[in-house]
């Protein structure tokens, strides 16, 4: 088999990301290069933390972002961990504490890096490689929107999602307990394990969460150890015609490759 180097890490625009936007300035904390936190007041959204589901849940949206963000539930729009990271690294997102204190930018953080959320770090930078160069990114077989209420088959995949009508008398605390309990099964943050990690679509101004389509290929975010050709064509088998991606990260280099068969010639 071949690798076939696919993107590097050049930064091209955001779709996502106002036009004019300069680069943040960039400071040291800890191993991790943190850009500086910039609050753009007229376009500021606000997401409440609720640690048992390691999500926000959004109250107050703002800017364009939320086209191609968070996911939504009943009417009620969640933002993952990698989601929260990368729009709070762009001063596009407060996150509340339960006290109603705002988290600081070096606390989100620290959240991401304890991958206790869903998110390790390492699949972190590869979510904020892709948004940085405009791409549409899911976690894989997570429904970007359904009118149901929370419940176990709108939230698993799109192919297995039905709403029932017992969903209606759902609680407040059976939908936590409810998103708390999948979303540890679509945990993206065991990155060591081959899997498919992200569902990427090409970048699209039409892009509609309600009518998401095909993605443009499934992202597996590589260990140290690249994968082996069983793997690779286990992981073909289940995308069926969606091509299969593997990015791997190097002291935050993000280098995104493909798999294809080659041909040996036969000596005679």
């Amino acid at each position: 088999m071949e690798a076939t180097k696919w993107v590097e890490s050049e930064a091209s625009s955001n779709s996502d990301v106002e036009d004019g936007e300069s680069e943040d300035e960039e400071f040291s904390y800890m191993s991790i290069t943190i850009p500086r936190l910039q609050i753009r007041t007229a376009k500021v959204s606000i997401a409440r933390w609720d640690p048992k589901l390691g999500m926000g849940e959004v109250v107050q949206k703002k800017g364009g972002m939320w086209r191609t963000t968070g996911i939504v539930r009943d009417s009620k729009v969640y933002c993952l961990m990698e989601e929260i990271m990368y729009m709070a690294e762009r001063g596009a997102l407060l996150l509340l504490n339960d006290d109603a204190s705002y988290l600081h930018l070096k606390d989100i953080y620290n959240l991401v890096t304890q991958g206790l959320h869903g998110c390790s770090w390492k699949c972190f930078e590869v979510y904020r490689h892709l948004k940085a160069l405009g791409y549409v990114v899911g976690r894989h077989g997570l429904l970007w929107t359904t009118k149901c209420k929370v419940s176990p088959s709108s939230l698993i995949s799109s192919t297995n999602c039905e709403c029932h009508s017992e969903s209606e008398n759902l609680k407040s605390e059976g939908d936590s307990a409810i998103l708390t309990e999948l979303f540890s099964v679509l945990d993206i943050s065991s990155c060591d394990a081959l899997k498919v990690n992200f569902d990427v679509y090409l970048p699209n101004k039409q892009f509609k969460k309600s009518a998401p389509g095909d993605p443009g290929f499934m992202l597996c975010v590589a260990g140290e150890i690249p994968p082996t050709i069983v793997q690779v064509e286990n992981l073909r088998k289940q995308s069926g015609d969606i091509p299969i991606k593997f990015a791997h990260v190097d002291h935050g280099r993000v280098s995104i490759f493909s798999y294809n068969k080659v041909e040996l010639p036969i000596m005679s």
